[in-house]
Order: C-alpha cells, then sequence, then structure tokens
C-alpha cells in the first residue's frame, strides 16, 4: 500500500496535484494534504476527487497512471 498525498495549491490551471508519499517533488507537511493509503492509483485519484474535483497525478511519482492517461488522449485525438 502506499500513501498518497494532495497539493493544497493548485497547479496554474487550477487542478491540485496528487503525490506519492516517495515523490521527490510532494509540497511540505503544511501544504498538502493525506488522501490515505491505496493500493493503486486510481482508488487514491477517487478519494482525491472528494477533497478537490480537480485532480491531476505527478508525472514524476504517479508514473502508470500517467501513462495511461496519456496513451488515452492520443487514441481519441
Amino acid at each position: 500500500m502506499t500513501h498518497y498525498f494532495v497539493d493544497k495549491t493548485p497547479l496554474p490551471g487550477g487542478a491540485y496535484e496528487l503525490h506519492q508519499e516517495q515523490c521527490q517533488y510532494i509540497p511540505s507537511r503544511s501544504h498538502r494534504i493525506y488522501v490515505g493509503s491505496f493500493s493503486d492509483e486510481r482508488a487514491a485519484i477517487m478519494r482525491a476527487e472528494k477533497i478537490f474535483h480537480n485532480v491531476h497525478v505527478c508525472p514524476h511519482c504517479c508514473i502508470h497512471f500517467h501513462r495511461a492517461a496519456r496513451a488515452h488522449d492520443a487514441m481519441i485525438r
């Protein structure tokens, strides 16, 4: 199980970024909210979206989901 956190500060586009605990880009403790411990990124995203409606995954630590989303976007273009 992996611990996930969402950044309290939105990205320029208004989305909030989801990080795994070991991410080198995770915000400081005062700038993040604990989402929970999950075995997969999809479940962490679903929980984070209950906190902030617009959630994006960190491209550095949520690699599996980020790659799948990019592949899906390329297919529908």
